[in-house]
């Protein structure tokens, strides 16, 4: 199967969505840096720790509506003409792979276990 050449509008379309989720996180940035008023990374680091599991609830939410709203996208993007049917087909069946990388970082990083394990063996 030949990869396909990225065009111009699908250029277009990465550019601004990338763009748009860079002004996002900075304005969420910006907003809960006033909100909280943070002065200190002592005031930070403590923040951090209260939000946590609440951060850790909202990323558990994110993947579970990556998993149940997977296929309704991909219908929503093959129809809208972004990709092939044959495309469609193959992201609608990589849909638990997806699910089991953002499990598996979420895991990885979210909770913990990486700098756990490095303790366990000494590193």
């Amino acid at each position: 199967m030949a990869a396909s050449i990225p065009t111009k509008r699908s250029r277009r379309w990465f550019f601004a969505l990338t763009s748009v989720f860079l002004l996002l996180t900075l304005a969420m940035g910006i907003a809960l840096w006033r909100l909280l008023q943070l002065d200190t990374l002592t005031s930070l680091a403590n923040d951090v720790v209260r939000l946590d599991r609440a951060m850790r609830a909202v990323r558990w939410t994110i993947i579970a509506l990556v998993l149940v709203s997977w296929p309704t996208l991909i219908k929503w993007v093959a129809n809208r003409g972004a990709c092939a049917a044959h495309n469609s087909a193959r992201w609608l069946n990589a849909r638990w792979r997806v699910v089991g990388w953002l499990i598996a970082m979420e895991l990885l990083i979210g909770t913990s276990v990486l700098p756990s394990v490095f303790r366990l063996f000494g590193a």
